[in-house]
């Protein structure tokens, strides 16, 4: 009987990570790094577009997340620091310029809409109507949001 309590033991402290792979090795701040990389965005809203998103302002769809956003304080308009990936059957291509965009939330007819900075991004992505758009909040980056925009023609 002392033999197998022995050989149990043994088989105990072999599952014992090798000092080499302890939870303080200089590897770890890379492993944490790409885990953050990885984390998914918190999607605020996506809408398929019609032709007065795309010539006036995006209108936000009703059931966004709009405690994502930040508070308006009074003002009419916010400004949103946005990466901007446009997919197509080309491939995904992200905005020439200026990163990440400017987006401008302002509040018309008592609804948001996007304005400044959306018109310019379905200019030059040549989005018509029935293309797709989702919006999210980063977790990390250097931009707070993210949008992709899907031309389905």
């Amino acid at each position: 009987m002392m033999g197998e309590k022995k050989s149990r033991r043994k088989k105990r402290r072999s599952t014992r990570l090798p000092s080499h792979q302890s939870l303080a090795s200089p590897e770890q701040p890379e492993r944490a790094a790409r885990l953050r990389l990885q984390l998914p965005a918190m999607e605020i809203f996506t809408k398929q577009l019609n032709s007065i998103d795309i010539e006036r302002g995006l209108v936000l769809p009703p059931d966004s997340k709009l405690e994502s956003l930040p508070p308006f304080h009074g003002a009419r308009t916010i400004v949103l620091s946005t990466m901007v990936d446009v997919q197509s059957a080309a491939g995904i291509t992200t905005l020439p310029g200026v990163e990440p965009v400017p987006i401008h939330c302002s509040t018309r007819s008592g609804n948001l809409a996007f304005t400044r900075g959306w018109l310019g991004i379905a200019r030059y992505a040549g989005l018509g109507s029935g293309d797709i758009v989702t919006f999210y909040q980063e977790v990390n980056g250097g931009a707070q949001y993210k949008m992709i925009v899907r031309s389905v023609g």
